[in-house]
């Protein structure tokens, strides 16, 4: 399965998950700034993602080493550079394997 590393900074505001089109069935996200997993790179705080550029609207929280898992529905595809990402902690981030 493909996978990539996503991190930011506080000043870059919301930044995209991915710059190009990652359609994807299931994406699991993992709140860390190490692809070797949340023991090898933990966030220091929490993130947030949303479909929105705009800072306030992230509603998705994480907390260091979360994993959520996003379905899309059957027989439809979502794209990973809708998502956006703000962090409180600069270079804290999300690791994304998708389908």
């Amino acid at each position: 399965m493909p996978q990539f590393i996503t991190t930011a900074t506080v000043a870059a505001g919301p930044t995209q998950l991915s710059s190009t089109v990652k359609n994807f069935r299931t994406a699991t996200m993992i709140a860390c700034k190490s692809i070797n997993g949340p023991t090898a790179g933990p966030n220091a705080s929490k993130v947030r993602i949303g479909l929105s550029g705009t800072a306030a609207n992230q509603p998705i929280e994480f907390n260091p080493g979360d994993e959520r898992v996003f379905y899309a529905a059957p027989g439809q595809m979502l794209d990973l550079s809708q998502y956006y990402l703000v962090v409180t902690t600069d270079g804290d981030g999300l690791v994304v394997i998708y389908q």
